[in-house]
This record gives C-alpha cells, sequence and structure tokens, in this order.
C-alpha cells in the first residue's frame, strides 16, 4: 500500500525536489559504454574467426595464451593498487551528494532561479536605480558583484547604498541570499 504526500487544503501542488547538477557520472557511463562495445567488437570478431568467415587468429586466444605462464612482476602489485584507487575514487563519485546548481526561492511550491536568471534579475534592479547608467553583474551561488557606471552629479556613495538597498529587497525572496559588492564609477571615466 503506498501513501500519498499529505497536503494542506491551501497547497495545490507538492514541492518539488531541488535540482542537481548532473555531475562526472555521465561522462564515465559513456567510458564505461564505449569500452564495453569494444569488447563486445572483440567477441563478435573472435567468433567470426572461429566460425571461419573471417581469416586471422582470435585476439582472445593470443591474449590468454600469452598471459598463461607469467609470473607476478613488482609491476602487477602497483597495477593492483592503481586498480583499488581507481575503484574507490568511482565509488566516491557515485555516493558523494551533487551539487545544487540552482537558488531556490521562498515559496511553498519548489521554485528555483539560475544563476544567469539571478543576473538577469539584478542587472534590470540595478539599471532601474535613479542616477545608474549601465551596470556589470557577475554571480555565483553565494555573492554577487555589481559595477554600475553612472553619468549623475550624486554622490557615488549615496548611488551605491540605493543600489545595495534594491538588491536587499530584491534578494529577499531567495531562501538564502548571496552577499552582494558593488561599486559604482562615473560613466566616461573619472571626473
Amino acid at each position: 500500500m503506498s501513501t500519498s504526500p499529505v497536503t494542506t487544503p491551501n497547497q495545490v501542488l507538492r514541492p518539488s525536489k531541488a535540482p542537481v547538477a548532473t555531475g562526472l557520472l555521465p561522462f564515465l557511463g559513456v567510458v564505461w559504454s564505449v569500452a564495453l562495445l569494444v569488447l563486445g567488437l572483440i567477441g563478435i570478431r573472435d567468433a567470426l574467426v572461429y566460425a571461419g568467415a573471417i581469416g586471422g587468429t582470435a585476439w582472445i586466444e593470443r591474449v590468454a595464451a600469452d598471459l598463461d605462464g607469467q609470473r607476478a612482476a613488482d609491476w602487477l602489485a602497483v597495477a593492483g593498487v592503481v586498480a583499488v584507487l581507481l575503484g574507490l575514487w568511482l565509488l566516491s563519485i557515485a555516493v558523494k551528494p551533487r551539487a545544487t546548481n540552482e537558488l531556490a526561492i521562498n515559496a511553498g511550491t519548489g521554485v528555483f532561479l539560475t544563476k544567469p536568471g539571478l543576473r538577469r534579475v539584478v542587472k534590470a534592479a540595478v539599471t532601474g536605480v535613479d542616477g545608474v547608467d549601465t551596470a556589470t553583474v557577475s554571480v555565483r551561488r553565494s555573492r554577487v558583484r555589481v559595477v554600475a557606471s553612472s553619468w549623475s552629479d550624486d554622490d557615488p556613495e549615496a548611488t551605491r547604498r540605493r543600489i545595495e538597498d534594491r538588491l536587499e529587497h530584491q534578494l529577499s525572496t531567495l531562501q538564502r541570499p548571496p552577499s552582494v559588492r558593488v561599486r559604482v564609477e562615473p560613466a566616461g571615466g573619472s571626473r
């Protein structure tokens, strides 16, 4: 018997799960798939050799014959340690939680904002401040940097405070608002 999630009368949609980055596993999956494909093609080739459809000697049989009677060498211990370390590294990649790549917004249904979306929101908010002509915005998950240019004769410090106030209001909807750094430069160089 399965149970459905409990919803309140005012809650129409269930909260969604946080989106996460894909990580390294898809790449490793492709590499592993190609390796298995190559082994399968070698097996098909050897089957065709045994059936007499193509000439030559079987590769798998030749490798097995070359390895038969070999004694353990020093490099074999090193190869074993490398294989174990590679296996542990792959296991840690598979088990490690993937990074979240979007910023959560305070909403009951699980709304998220991407970094390019946050950049557009911040740029629109900054260019809407009195005295700001243009703005350059760089965004990370935990930090927003703004370089605004102003033609205004206002004090650059007053313009910076207006920008910070606007951004504080705009970013307050995020569950974890990033830190904000603002620099105001006069447009067209120094005055």
